[in-house]
């Protein structure tokens, strides 16, 4: 016997006893194991000093919260934690504490600010002042402004790439769009669009941007990758928003002709009316990419369900008279946890210690590492059968209702998806050892936390680390 505390077991009978006596116990799965569920998501309409909270799915708005006086523009962190509110008259950003419903501090811009984005790391607000033309970092963990960079004036909208390098602003002077470098705080050539820019939206990868063109009535795509800008899609009516599905398969515009359309490969499709509702002034689309959301200068809130592209009843929003703008709080990871259950063959498996923030787990995808393919299931427990001795590292993804899971997902403006690492979960390493027994079957055993353990079978020993599931073929009757 080594002098490092290590066991040595030479009796195969022993297997048993040791998997149930020196390993810490793995429970069975339970028969119906609980399903892990979250809060609901909820949108925030922007009125003139309040904000309304809107549970998109439940068509509900709840009591409003109360910031600025002259509010024209949100975007929410990618955690959720806080929206940032652009008050125009006062020449503010108001962080809102989005968990607790409190706004803080303003942070003082000067002028007037009529726009939004959140850097889609989160670091940064960049604010645009329109009539001095500059744009304005808020560094979002102490809330303070850096330097400004100047552009010319007046400007609109403006939107993010994905990576971060680059910003797009409207001209709303000179009816074009200037991309700046993030990196210099350079601006670059200016991109014609042919008519004032009002709203933008960009694709998830990056490779498109979107603008709305209020006098000339339509939606012009721009190369990001060259600049420039294609095809105009002429809109029946006054553009007033924009945004694009999760996928970005599918951008919608919103009208001044109490309608939203949806366009996709560079065709405008069927009209969708939104009636006595008041005319729109912004739209967007959950993370889940079901239901799009319209704000109205009546004050009111329709959600529109996108696989039928129908409007729904309006809702007041209870914001004031008038709503300008709106946004979604970030759909959060999942977070990928579960156990092995090592009473018998074939292996179980139990994620029902994930979690979600929001809404619940659509889909766990397992990786048994064995070459099979991967296996999907709407509910928490799986079992897998192992045909081949080996070793196999068991790998688990979630997905959210909200179709978050590791990758992120960015509108422009700010993160729609706050995909994370935490979605997907790697398990102990699992051993599948030939002929371990006289009798047929396989025993499965877990280290746990132990370690410097020592098991010989067959007459060889195997160091059996942490986080490790031994799984030993038992020998047929009568095989040496």
């Amino acid at each position: 016997m080594h002098q490092h505390h290590r066991k040595r077991q030479r009796a195969a009978g022993l297997l048993a006893a040791m998997a149930l006596a020196t390993w810490p116990a793995i429970a069975a799965a339970p028969a119906a194991a609980a399903q892990p569920t979250g809060d609901p998501l909820i949108a925030y309409a922007v009125g003139a000093a309040a904000l309304a909270p809107i549970d998109a799915e439940a068509g509900t708005v709840d009591s409003p919260i109360g910031v600025g006086a002259d509010n024209r523009a949100i975007a929410i962190t990618p955690d959720g934690a806080t929206a940032y509110v652009v008050d125009g008259t006062a020449g503010t950003v108001i962080p809102v504490d989005l968990v607790g419903g409190t706004p803080g501090a303003a942070i003082p811009i000067g002028g007037t600010p009529v726009s939004i984005a959140i850097a889609p790391d989160g670091a940064t607000a960049y604010v645009v002042e329109s009539f001095a033309g500059g744009i304005f970092p808020i560094d979002t963990a102490t809330n303070t402004v850096g330097a400004a960079i100047p552009v010319g004036g007046p400007l609109g909208p403006i939107a993010m790439t994905p990576d971060g390098s680059t910003i797009y602003v409207g001209d709303t002077g000179a009816n074009e769009v200037i991309p700046v470098d993030t990196g210099t705080g350079t601006p670059g050539t200016a991109i014609p669009v042919g008519g004032l820019p009002v709203a933008f939206t960009i694709t998830p990868d990056g490779s498109t941007l979107y603008v709305a063109t209020s006098t000339a009535n339509a939606i012009v795509p721009i190369d990001t990758s060259a600049n420039t800008a294609g095809t105009a899609v002429p809109v029946p009516s006054t553009p007033v928003g924009l945004t694009i599905t999760p996928d970005g398969a599918t951008v919608y515009v919103a009208t001044s002709g109490n309608a939203a359309y949806p366009m996709s490969n560079g065709t405008l499709g069927t009209v969708i009316p939104i009636a006595g509702a008041g005319i729109p002034s912004d739209i967007t689309i959950t993370p889940d990419g079901a239901i799009a959301i319209v704000v109205t200068a009546a004050g009111n809130v329709v959600p529109i369900d996108l696989e039928t592209n129908t409007a729904g009843a309006s809702v007041p929003g209870g914001a004031g008279p008038s709503l300008f703008d709106v946004a979604v709080t970030p759909d959060q990871a999942p977070v990928a946890s579960f156990t092995v259950d090592a009473a018998k063959s074939p292996v179980a498996f139990d994620a029902s210690a994930s979690t979600v923030q929001f809404g619940s787990i659509k889909t766990y995808t397992w990786d048994f590492g064995d070459g099979t393919p991967l296996k999907p299931e709407t509910t928490p427990t799986t079992t897998h059968e192992y045909a081949q001795p080996g070793n196999f590292t068991v790998t688990l993804t979630l997905t959210s209702s909200g179709g978050t899971s590791t990758e992120v997902v960015y509108n422009g403006r700010m993160v729609v998806r706050n995909g994370d690492a935490t979605a997907a979960a790697t398990s102990q390493s699992i051993t599948v050892a030939p002929e371990a027994s006289t009798s047929g079957g396989y025993v499965l055993m877990v280290t746990g936390a132990n370690t410097g353990w020592e098991l010989v079978v067959g007459g060889v020993a195997l160091a059996l680390g942490v986080g490790f599931v031994l799984l030993a073929r038992r020998r047929r009757p009568g095989r040496r």
